[in-house]
Order: structure tokens, then C-alpha cells, then sequence
């Protein structure tokens, strides 16, 4: 069953004060806590609905089938007001009566730079407090420096290790500085304790996700550029490997 939410949303909406607020007052028993969805969340300061190499990478996973058959996902802010908008999608939809109530599938938390920052935080969010399994975290040059000092950050991660609540997490990092002078904003975490870590031979920031950056900084910007082929391979090979291996 649910465990009640520690923190007030949203102090202006009388609901908030109602600690499983965020499943709209209507708290969810899992049956089965996987799921046929995918949630990622946005890199740099980009919005939910801007075309960036994270909504890109995305979009071209669940066309491929990497979230399932139905391809079921939602792109978020790395923020805390994108953290809550997450609890309420994944409320809504796996509810009786929503549109993933009951299946049996994975479910993928994905996030590049801040976005990928944020997924970390979203994982150690949900341990605990809801009896759900994120069956696949994919992290792509996670950035967790600057998150606070920019107020996104949502939870405070000291020691950057994999919750009990993940079955399998893949972190991609890549192997050059890319702007010196944002540096450490532009340095992904490259050993995070229980992921399986790769490096993304020369690549750095940028190229990790973009095929040509041309002076796109990820933190300040979106950019509908298109993205790494080879990075979107290699999450979806990993994601084929953990279906066809039967690990969800």
C-alpha cells in the first residue's frame, strides 16, 4: 500500500494538506507495482513540452518498442513542481479506471544532465512511499551539481547509490569536459553504486547526447538538434537485453 507523502506540494492548494494528495485523495493499491510506462525527465532548464535530445531519445525508445508495445511515456521538468506532475501522471494512470490499471509490464525511469539528476532523485522519492518497481533507470550524464544552488533540486542525494526500490540501472557518462567554464555543470556522475557504468568514448556533455553541439550548452538551452545515434543504441540495447534476458 501507499506510504503518506512527507512534504506539502503545494501550500496554496488546501489538498496538499491531505498527505496522499498527489493520487487526487484516492490512494492506489498495486496489485502488480510494474507497469507499462516510461517517465523522463527533461534536460538543463528545458520544459516539459520543448524538443530536446532527452525528448527526442524518448520518443524514438517507445517507437522502437523499448517501453512496450502501447510506447506509453511523459516528458517532465527536472523539478520539484515536475516531480509532483510525475506522482499525479503515474497516479492517474495507474489507477482503477486509468489507462495502464492492472498491466504487468516494465516501467523505465529515464533523464539526461539535470534531467538525469532528477531521475536519480525521482527513484529515492518513490523508495518508500509507493509500493512500486522501477523495473530499468536509464541515467545519461547525470548532473546532480547545481540542482540546489538553481532550486531544482526535489531530494537531497549524499551518497549517489541505486534505491532497493530499482531492479536495473544503466548509467551512460561521457569522457571529456565540455565547457571548462560551467565546469562542474558539465561533468555527469561516471560511478554511481549499483548501475551498471559506461563510458561513451570521446564524448563529453554535449555529444553524448547531440550528433553536433555547435556551441549548445544543455544547461541553458534546448536544442532540436539531432541526437547521438550511438548513445540511443546503446540505451536501447540494454533495454532489449533486459527484455529478452526476461529480467521484467
Amino acid at each position: 500500500m501507499l506510504t503518506p507523502d512527507s512534504i506539502v506540494p503545494n501550500p496554496a492548494n488546501p489538498q496538499s494538506y491531505n498527505r496522499f494528495s498527489y493520487a487526487y485523495n484516492n490512494p492506489i493499491n498495486y496489485s502488480d507495482p510494474s507497469g507499462h510506462y516510461a517517465v523522463c525527465f527533461q534536460q538543463g532548464r528545458a520544459t516539459d513540452d520543448e524538443v530536446t535530445a532527452l525528448s527526442q531519445i524518448c520518443q524514438e525508445l517507445a517507437d522502437s518498442g523499448a517501453f512496450g508495445a502501447s510506447g506509453v511515456y511523459e516528458v517532465f521538468e527536472n523539478t520539484e513542481d515536475g516531480a509532483i506532475e510525475a506522482l499525479e501522471w503515474l497516479a492517474m494512470m495507474l489507477g482503477e479506471g486509468g489507462e495502464l490499471y492492472g498491466v504487468d509490464e516494465p516501467f523505465v525511469l529515464v533523464g539526461f544532465s539535470w534531467g538525469g539528476g532528477a531521475a536519480l532523485e525521482f527513484a529515492k522519492l518513490l523508495d518508500g512511499r509507493i509500493n512500486i518497481t522501477i523495473d530499468a533507470l536509464v541515467t545519461i550524464d547525470p548532473v546532480l551539481s547545481g540542482r540546489e544552488e538553481f532550486g531544482r533540486e526535489f531530494v537531497d542525494i549524499q551518497n549517489v547509490t541505486i534505491p532497493e526500490n530499482v531492479d536495473s540501472a544503466y548509467n551512460i557518462y561521457a569522457t571529456e569536459d565540455a565547457f571548462g567554464i560551467l565546469r562542474p555543470f558539465d561533468q555527469g556522475e561516471q560511478n554511481i553504486e549499483g548501475a551498471l557504468n559506461v563510458a561513451m568514448a570521446d564524448t563529453n556533455h554535449c555529444t553524448i547526447a547531440y550528433e553536433s553541439c555547435g556551441g549548445i550548452v544543455p544547461q541553458q538551452e534546448s536544442s532540436d538538434s539531432p541526437i547521438n545515434q550511438t548513445t540511443l543504441s546503446y540505451v536501447k540495447t540494454w533495454l532489449d537485453f533486459l527484455s529478452f534476458s526476461g529480467e521484467w
